[in-house]
């Protein structure tokens, strides 16, 4: 279980997070939704230590993410960010992860079959085409048995087929582990998550739970033109 309480890391007036309350339950599939600058990356950097809240506390299983003795171990994550080093070649650096998890269940082979990806070439990372690049994420993330699962726009670059393949291999395979997945995309939120989490003026607007019967697209716009009104009429009264 992941938990924030009164969590706050703000860069400048209007970058960074606030007033954030949220638990996230084992099992849970947790979307994070939201215009560019609303705050999603710091969110899912804070969650696993990367960041550390300037107020607040966030726990992992009862652990502080501010502990020493907190660990990443348990966490797959596909980040937005640039994160391979460019002149190492494919096949070192999965030798190397693999070697870094080795004592988790590895699939990663299987992985790489399903999204067309070989984890023998030669290439370095800095050659590999943007869509390339986010199949290794991919390959990386679900290659190893882990307890929770955070994706930052994990389909960016990719074709629609594999952007298909990825979210139903997801739906069919980590039913029973913790996902957080921020995105832009309506209609991946919608695929994926049990509640989405409305992010804008860097905190937490709206939580919606969906079923069959939500319509995600209109509630989003409801929430964001709702927004939109009440600004104007904050900025009139301040005429």
């Amino acid at each position: 279980m992941i938990e924030l309480k009164n969590v706050e890391k703000m860069f400048t007036e209007t970058m960074g997070i606030k007033d954030i309350n949220l638990t996230i339950d084992n099992k849970a599939k947790i979307g994070i939704l939201g215009p560019n600058g609303a705050g999603k990356s710091t969110l899912i950097k804070l969650i696993q230590g990367l960041l550390i809240p300037k107020s607040g506390e966030i726990t992992k299983n009862g652990l502080a993410t501010s502990n020493k003795k907190f660990t990443l171990e348990d966490v797959a994550y596909i980040s937005v960010d640039e994160i391979f080093p460019k002149n190492l070649s494919v096949k070192f650096y999965i030798k190397f992860i693999k070697n870094l998890n080795r004592n988790y269940q590895s699939n990663i082979d299987e992985i790489a079959k399903i999204f067309d990806f070989d984890l023998k070439q030669l290439t370095k990372m800095k050659n590999l085409s943007n869509g390339m690049k986010q199949k290794l994420k991919i390959c990386l993330a679900l290659g190893f048995n882990k307890e929770i699962y955070i994706f930052d726009e994990p389909t960016k670059g990719l074709d629609p087929l594999m952007r298909d393949i990825f979210i139903e291999y997801i739906n069919n395979n980590l039913q029973n582990k913790i996902i957080i997945y921020c995105t832009h995309l309506v209609e991946e939120a919608t695929a994926i998550c049990k509640e989405v989490l409305i992010l804008k003026n860097n905190t937490i607007i709206e939580k919606i739970m969906i079923n069959e019967n939500t319509n995600l697209i209109k509630s989003y716009k409801e929430i964001y033109q709702k927004e939109l009104v009440n600004e104007k009429q904050l900025s009139n009264n301040q005429i």
